[in-house]
């Protein structure tokens, strides 16, 4: 358990390796140790009063609480010369921004090992109200304080905070104080240094209420002065301030636009009825990867077939004419049969090569992007009709949406930055290539359509995505991408 020093004098305080006994007011000396110091250093030269013997005052009007950093050090140096200790003071409103106080004797430096070790211990202090901590050679009762005292070698280290009796709103909200004794032989008893945290308190608590009310009004009031300062040439002070506006606006930054675009394939391929038929399989569906030669779909070969045999009979009947012209030895006759026999000759070769592309096969590996004919089989087709649309998607086409504005500040050649709502943690890059001469309406707005590649190893984006890009369109300054906008629309209002 954690041996805490308490702060009254009649008990008996036992820490480890002394005994104290109880306090004797035949000890006590009625003379005031009240000795004006006016230089921080002559405190270190002047003899030290043994705690207990003579009680702690201190004269207000020799040193009084006006919130200068100079006073309390002199208040802290009158510590020093009664305790012939070293001493630290932390005061402040906040347990995170307390101010330390210290003379030449504690050296104190932010942002150092030493320094955050000491801010640390006073920190500690502020939390148990009425507490005392300690740490002796055989003893401690805070980690803190036993690194402090191997630090600086003492013999005894003691911190307590300061328990203010004055009014909640004007006083520091934590102060406390560290003492440092050296290392000596003449260790004064536990209760001897609990009557003297308790003197402390009372006498050093009411005048830091003071203090710290002036300090903060100080640090107000030069606060205060240094806007009273920027206020004296208010004209400088405008000038200065238009000026430095000015400068603003003209610093050049990147000009990032950003603007809609969709996905669509780099490249497709049609697939299109070859012949007047009917389709009777289908093998596909849009979304499904093919493969180059992959059956997509077969046209119904009855009807053709039908046509086949009778071309074939027309061709054979055509064949008797011939031969019964030839017996009568007719010649015109002859010559109509084999102008039959050539015609039916010709029917029957274009109809077994329709036969042979009843077929329809992909001409490319990539995705069935249109093609949605499972509920039509059996449908008629004409020759000719698109019925399968096919895109490889290891390369993406990127169409920009570009307003009329856009086109005296995007040109080809400058670089895209590409995101999409389907994948939000990856971008990809790539370069504007061509900018449509013609502009189109998409949406009931009019834009000019800038188009880039870009390559899709993994196929994470898809044809119809919709994206944001980001154009690197050079530099523009802050003035014109803050003014630009409305200097157009108040154009926009005074002429058109």
């Amino acid at each position: 358990m954690q041996q805490v020093i308490e702060t009254t004098t009649d008990r008996m305080f036992e820490w480890p390796g002394v005994r104290a006994a109880q306090p004797s007011n035949d000890n006590l000396n009625p003379a005031i140790v009240d000795v004006p110091v006016t230089n921080p250093s002559e405190a270190h030269g002047q003899a030290r009063v043994e705690p207990g013997q003579v009680p702690f005052q201190l004269a207000w009007h020799d040193i009084p609480p006006d919130g200068s950093i100079r006073n309390a050090e002199l208040v802290l140096l009158r510590l020093e010369k009664y305790l012939g200790s070293k001493v630290l003071l932390s005061v402040g409103s906040s347990i995170d921004r307390l101010l330390v106080l210290t003379t030449n004797s504690m050296p104190y430096e932010e942002n150092t090992t030493n320094g955050n070790l000491l801010r640390n211990t006073l920190r500690e202090a502020c939390l148990p109200a009425g507490n005392c901590r300690f740490a002796l050679s055989n003893g401690h009762t805070s980690l803190f304080l036993k690194q402090v005292l191997e630090d600086q070698d003492a013999s005894l280290v003691l911190s307590f905070s300061l328990d203010s009796r004055g009014n909640a709103a004007h006083r520091p909200k934590h102060a406390s104080i560290m003492l440092v004794i050296g290392n000596r032989s003449d260790v004064k008893s536990a209760a001897d240094y609990a009557q003297t945290v308790e003197a402390i308190r009372k006498v050093v608590s009411p005048w830091l209420d003071v203090w710290w009310l002036s300090h903060c009004g100080l640090n107000w009031q030069k606060t205060l002065g240094t806007f009273d300062r920027l206020l004296v040439d208010r004209r400088k002070v405008i000038l200065g301030a238009v000026a430095g506006l000015l400068a603003c606006l003209c610093i050049p930054v990147p000009y990032w636009p950003k603007r809609d675009c969709i996905l669509e394939p780099a490249k497709k391929s049609f697939i299109a009825s070859p012949i007047d038929g009917i389709l009777k399989d289908i093998s596909v569906r849009p979304g499904d990867e093919v493969a180059k030669g992959t059956l997509l779909a077969r046209l119904d070969d009855e009807p053709l077939r039908w046509e086949l045999s009778s071309a074939y009979a027309d061709m054979e009947t055509a064949g008797k004419r011939r031969d019964s012209a030839l017996t009568s030895r007719n010649s015109g006759e002859l010559r109509l049969a084999q102008l039959e026999q050539e015609k039916q000759r010709v029917a029957i070769s274009a109809l077994e090569k329709q036969l042979e592309n009843l077929e329809l096969r992909s001409t490319v590996d990539g995705v069935i992007v249109q093609g949605s004919l499972d509920e039509h089989s059996g449908m008629p087709v004409s020759r000719g009709a698109t019925l399968f649309e096919i895109a490889p998607l290891d390369r993406m086409r990127l169409e920009i949406h570009l307003s009329t504005g856009d086109l005296s500040n995007i040109e080809v050649g400058q670089r895209v930055t590409l995101r999409v709502d389907a994948d939000r943690w990856s971008q990809w890059t790539a370069t504007i290539t061509r900018i449509a001469p013609r502009a189109k309406v998409v949406d009931s707005e009019v834009v000019f359509v800038a188009t880039a590649e870009i390559d899709n190893p993994d196929k994470t984006l898809r044809p119809g995505m919709d994206g944001k890009v980001r154009i690197s369109a050079g530099t523009k300054s802050i003035g014109w991408l803050v003014l630009s906008k409305p200097y157009e629309w108040l154009l926009s209002k005074l002429y058109w």
